[in-house]
């Protein structure tokens, strides 16, 4: 008869909590800090957005509507 492994039940908040602090110490003994910021940079990459500029500048459901009303207007010109 085949022996049939079980899965290591997952971490619980506890054990994961212990585990990080675990890393973070060791980085830290070794001085290897996680830097502050990243940055990427894309060659050859553009995007284009349309955006309605108007008076009303609150996210408010009427300027919603306002606007979904402009958008569906411009559909039939």
């Amino acid at each position: 008869m085949a022996s049939v492994q079980k899965e290591a039940p997952p971490l619980t908040h506890v054990e994961n909590e212990a585990f990080l602090r675990m890393i973070r110490d060791a980085r830290q003994r070794l001085g290897n800090e996680v830097p502050e910021k990243v940055e990427i940079v894309f060659d050859n990459v553009s995007a284009e957005a349309k955006m309605p500029f108007s008076g009303r500048a609150l996210p408010t459901l009427p300027n919603a509507i306002v606007n979904g009303g402009k958008v569906m207007l411009s559909f039939w010109q």
